[in-house]
């Protein structure tokens, strides 16, 4: 064994490993040479102790472990405090403030991997990380990504890593912008493609969004995103469960399985005391950039604090209070004493509101009861209902019963006490 302030050692693959001629030793430096080389690999370090029969270095206090690739195309340094080097192996062991840092110049990439301990093969480029570890890749000066967990497995070569245990993985697509964050318990990572794996306890989080469930898939590259079981979705003063959720990155969410979805308005002029607007179905689909559009094309419920609306296919916009319900549309309104429905019904919350039946309209309230091919529902400020059966468009011919009710509404001035 024998100590050395600095070692310097150039070296191939593991089957190249013969054929080694020693260039010069001193009492600070020790070269190896390998014919064909590739890369190379240099060891300093304020102590080194090293064993010339099984090529294994011991390096403490201020270790840098430098390898080369294809020239400089490829760098890599591992800093430690301490390495423990098996050089025909090429693996390096390191303990103490260990930061292996790769830079790949043709693809203008750099990824630094930090951590308490850690394993290198330099042949596979693959590192071993735990206690305290983060990982942070930049590419082209702009997109980020950074990768924390009590474990990570980070292959350098293809960018894929999996980490193990409170991960957290933070991505930003450019400075400036709002970052993508994710929790898990296990997360795999394909940092080149974007694609993010988590399984147990996902905590997905990007603006005012965010969702969680027990498996999701995640792309940086997209915004896209889908998890699985037990989903629950918050963006601004809506909140969606279900059992999966697939969102495009563009403003459109599918909700799948025993949706229920809720909007939580704040107390405002009309809603002393704010009001909750809910809506349920199988499938529901979702634009919250469009007036928080909800559209429930296999019929479902949608409730507020005037009642309940149901139909065979509903869409409705949650800040204008405008719902539309079609096929075996339903409305309830308990506060107005009012139920009506037909073959289509529209319901508009503001200004004052109505509902307009179209199609086997119908509507009752205090047990009056109105008919007719169009009726529409008035809500005026006293809660009372103003209901007044209105024509068909000249295209359809009224039956002599809707001319009837028509001409009596009129005389009597609009309104069915």
């Amino acid at each position: 064994m024998i100590n050395r302030k600095k070692f310097f050692a150039v070296m191939f693959a593991a089957s190249l490993m013969t054929n080694v001629t020693f260039a010069e030793e001193t009492n600070t430096t020790s070269k190896i040479k390998v014919e064909g080389i590739e890369a190379t690999s240099e060891l300093k370090a304020d102590e080194i102790e090293y064993d010339m029969e099984t090529q294994k270095a011991v390096a403490t206090n201020n270790v840098d472990v430098h390898h080369k690739i294809d020239g400089d195309k490829k760098t890599f340094h591992l800093v430690a405090e301490k390495v423990e080097y098996d050089m025909e192996a090429q693996i390096a062991t390191a303990t103490g403030n260990v930061d292996i840092q790769h830079e790949d110049k043709e693809k203008n990439e750099t990824t630094h991997l930090v951590s308490n301990e850690a394993e290198y093969n330099f042949g596979t480029q693959q590192a071993k990380a735990s206690g305290q570890v983060n990982a942070q890749h930049q590419a082209s000066g702009k997109e980020s990504s950074y990768l924390e967990a009590d474990e990570i497995e980070y292959h350098m070569n293809t960018q894929d890593a999996k980490a193990t245990g409170d991960v957290h993985v933070q991505h930003q697509e450019e400075p400036g912008k709002e970052p993508a964050e994710l929790n898990a318990d296990i997360v795999e990572y394909s940092v080149s493609k974007g694609i993010i794996n988590a399984v147990g306890n996902v905590l997905l989080r990007q603006g005012t969004a965010r969702a969680t469930g027990l498996r999701a898939m995640y792309n940086t590259q997209t915004q896209e995103a889908y998890l699985i079981d037990d989903v629950i979705a918050v963006r601004d003063d809506v909140r969606i469960t279900c059992d999966k959720l697939l969102s495009d990155g563009t403003g459109h969410m599918q909700a799948d399985g025993n949706v229920y979805g809720v909007q939580t308005v704040a107390p405002n002029e009309k809603y002393p005391a704010g009001d909750r607007r809910t809506f349920l179905g199988d499938h529901v689909d979702y634009y919250p950039n469009d007036k928080k559009h909800v559209v429930i094309p296999a019929g479902g419920l949608v409730t507020s604090s005037d009642g309940d609306f149901t139909a065979d296919f509903m869409e409705g916009w949650l800040d204008e209070e405008y719902y539309i319900g079609t096929g075996n549309a339903h409305a309830i309104s308990p506060p107005n004493d009012m139920e009506a429905g037909g073959d289509k019904v529209e319901y508009f919350g503001k200004n004052g509101g109505k509902a307009v039946m179209t199609g086997n309209a119908w509507a009752i309230q205090d047990n009056n009861t109105m008919r007719g091919n169009r009726i529409t529902v008035y809500l005026d400020d006293s809660q009372n209902l103003n209901v007044k059966p209105e024509p068909t468009p000249k295209s359809e011919e009224l039956s002599a019963q809707e001319v009837e009710v028509f001409e009596r509404e009129k005389n009597s001035g609009g309104t069915n006490n």
